[in-house]
């Protein structure tokens, strides 16, 4: 890029679930009642302008979460929002824990007619 722009943008945002949830990461089911540490998404955004009106871009996203087997319909939902990004540009890092909430339902047995429960589809 000669003569261009760069424009860089980052954003955090905090996902901890606000009701018990089952917890990922063991063979038995478990549910978090409580909230020890805040879980968050971290993104970093770049985008640079040529002088010849060339854009190209690149995303960073960070997740407090187990693994990245969402990734194929975060970024169609993202893709949705954000139509002027370019999704084939976004990197997505997951973090390895065993204490984030499940992702997916089936894995582990779900507690039944408790309002205050959010079950992972939520």
């Amino acid at each position: 890029m000669v003569n261009g722009k760069i424009s860089i943008g980052w954003a955090q945002g905090d996902i901890t679930p606000q009701r018990k949830t089952l917890v990922c990461g063991q063979f038995h089911t478990r549910i978090a009642d409580k909230v020890v540490s805040p879980l968050t998404a971290n993104a970093l955004a770049f985008e640079t302008v040529g002088s010849d009106g060339a854009k190209e871009q690149a995303v960073l996203l960070s997740c407090d979460l187990p693994f990245e087997r969402f990734k194929g319909d975060m970024l169609q939902v993202l893709a949705g929002r954000c139509p002027d990004l370019d999704h084939r540009k976004i990197t997505v890092n997951c973090t390895h824990t065993h204490t984030a909430p499940a992702l997916r339902r089936g894995w582990y047995d779900e507690p039944e007619n408790d309002p205050d429960f959010m079950n992972p589809d939520e």
